[in-house]
């Protein structure tokens, strides 16, 4: 190849023989960068050396192309159109989808990503795809934004009456009583309706009449409706107006039994058409709630304390819910205390029957329960020689947690003996502690023995041991032996006193009494636990005294200030025997033992 020659040879060559008379066509003119092809050629022949063609050819091919066309502008969400521009609920919890359009500077329709927005969220939230849901009465604006295009709605939220209920649905009066009505009106999705604008009507005032109020007077025998309407929906209770028979009475019911209690039941011999009125009084256990007295289907009253007109015999209803407020509420105890007509024994027995077993939530909680007796020497004091022995339902010592179990402690005790595990230096009474692996079934029977144990009496005091047998089968269980100074404080201490206790407690006790842990009703779950023949000495001594309680309700100080109200708990008797139900029952448990609960020691 020989570029040059080609490029310039022969232009240089017609140059020399005088120009460019040699070229075949002229070229047209032509602008590239200011300066014409013809401009080009005169600027070549000036300059007579080598580089000047090479410059002249290299501008006319550069000046052959095309121009280019800019490219055309990006689209851009320009405007923004929200629909519908306005919208108004007619009742709480309604939900409407809002639409956006999006269109470029062109006029193009857009599809591009918008962001949602509500002025006022308490009024009308909007979620992420355009959904708006009316949450209170008031106004909001919804905002769609895409780029820099924005659009808005206006929205207006009201509650439009579709629903009324009136209470009592239906009541009987007598001529010249009285009672108060009240009426609830709700929107279409049933949220209550503040301030509704009511109007009450009679539809016989010569039979009942009603004021503005709904305060429904009895003014002749007969029937009436009692209308409350607003936004043209109504409704109506039925009123009787009778003469009440001379024997009036209330029959009242706690729903449920454990919830608490309402007073103001009685029977009342009265003249005929006396106006008469027993005020009725609820108060919900510990961990419950007040709701309110109904009569049949009939709600008569959210006020825990409800004067109510008699006409007759009424069955009343208390009803109580759990309360859930949280931090507030510590496990209650239950406690049984009986005195034997003697001043000493040295053996004491009684037998434990499960009546509900704990549920394995309890030990996946760590809210253990554990059903006790209590005894003590005579002569002891705080430190020596008090002691307990009873089942726990999730044993634990040395760190591991064994499932149900015997425990068997006395205060002070110097020495113990078991196949069990021993705790030689127990936190709580500075004692020997004796736990047993003991699965003991829900429904049988088991017959503790403490006497004498197997140790005697040496130089260092007397050993006491404790025997379980399980009346099923008929096998006994040495639980273990514990030996506790003869003398106590100078006196001798080898007789259990008369005076004994029996009592059903969650081991979390201390740890929601100071505050470390709160709780609230429900999280103490429920055990049962019946203490059935219980007797002292070699000929089996009933008890002349035995009295159940419980602290429930209690308020509890602890030590560093925190207070506490107790959970409610029951205790069921019949005779000597108690039934303890321990933890949280919403209702009482369905295999009750005895009949009569146990009233709360205040």
């Amino acid at each position: 190849m020989r570029p040059s020659r080609y490029l310039y040879g022969p232009q240089r060559a017609r140059v020399r023989r005088g120009g460019n008379r040699a070229l075949a066509t002229r070229p047209k003119p032509s602008h590239c960068g200011g300066m014409t092809t013809h401009e080009h050629q005169r600027s070549s022949r000036a300059r007579l050396h080598p580089a000047g063609p090479i410059l002249a050819i290299a501008a006319v091919l550069s000046c052959g192309e095309e121009p280019v066309e800019p490219p055309p502008p990006v689209p851009v969400p320009t405007t923004l159109t929200v629909r519908p521009a306005s919208f108004e609920f007619v009742s709480l919890g309604e939900t409407e989808r809002f639409t956006a359009e999006v269109r470029d500077q062109f006029g193009n329709v857009m599809s591009v990503a918008v962001t949602w927005s509500s002025s006022a969220d308490a009024v009308a939230g909007v979620n992420p795809v355009g959904v708006v849901t009316s949450e209170a009465v008031g106004t909001a604006t919804i905002r769609a934004t895409a780029g820099a295009a924005s659009g808005t709605a206006a929205v207006t939220v009201i509650q439009r009456v579709a629903s009324i209920s009136v209470l009592p649905e239906a009541f009987t009066l007598v001529s010249g009583g009285s009672v108060q009505a009240s009426a609830t009106a709700e929107d279409a999705n049933g949220h209550a309706i503040s301030g509704a604008d009511l109007a009450w009507t009679s539809d016989d005032g010569a039979v009942a009449t009603v004021d503005e109020s709904g305060r429904v007077d009895g003014i002749a025998v007969g029937t009436a409706s009692i209308l409350a309407a607003a936004d043209g929906t109504g409704s109506a209770s039925e009123i009787a107006v009778v003469v009440p028979p001379p024997v009036r009475s209330v029959e009242m019911r706690s729903l449920p039994a454990n919830g608490g209690a309402g007073h103001g039941a009685g029977s009342w011999e009265l003249p005929p058409r006396q106006v008469f009125t027993t005020t009725l009084r609820a108060v919900g256990n510990p961990g419950y709630d007040f709701e309110g007295w109904t009569e049949g289907d009939a709600a008569l009253s959210a006020d825990s304390v409800y004067p109510m007109q008699l006409a007759g015999a009424h069955s009343i209803a208390a009803n109580f819910s759990v309360n859930p407020e949280r931090g507030k509420w510590g496990p209650g105890n239950t406690y049984t205390d009986y005195e034997f007509p003697g001043t000493a024994y040295e053996t004491l027995a009684w037998t434990f029957l499960p009546a509900a077993d704990p549920p394995q939530s309890l030990s996946d909680k760590g809210l253990l329960h554990y059903y006790a007796y209590n005894f003590g020497l005579m002569n002891r004091t705080p430190a020596v020689g008090y002691g307990y022995a009873g089942f726990v339902t999730d044993g634990h010592l040395g760190g591991s947690r064994w499932g149900k179990a015997v425990n068997f402690s006395v205060w002070g005790s110097n020495a113990a003996r078991s196949d069990g595990l021993i705790e030689p230096n127990n936190d709580e009474c500075g004692c020997h502690q004796i736990m047993l692996l003991y699965e003991w079934v829900e429904g049988r029977r088991y017959r503790f023995e403490l006497g004498p144990g197997p140790g005697g009496v040496d130089a260092e005091g007397k050993w006491w041991g404790l025997w379980v047998t399980d009346l099923a089968t008929d096998s006994t269980s040495f639980v273990g032996e514990q030996r506790v100074p003869a003398m106590i404080g100078g006196r001798p201490s080898t007789m259990w006193e008369p005076n004994t206790s029996f009592f059903g407690e969650d081991l979390y006790w201390w740890r929601s009494r100071d505050g470390r842990e709160r709780f609230i009703c429900s999280d103490f779950e429920a055990s049962s636990l019946a203490v059935l023949d219980v007797t002292a000495g070699d000929d089996e001594d009933r008890p002349v005294r035995v009295h159940p309680w419980t602290n429930s309700g209690w308020l509890d100080v602890a030590e560093n200030g925190y207070e506490t109200t107790l959970c409610h708990v029951t205790v069921f008797r019949s005779g000597d025997d108690t039934q303890h139900n321990v933890g949280f029952w919403p209702e009482p448990p369905e295999n009750v033992l005895m009949g009569g609960e146990a009233g709360i020691r205040r």
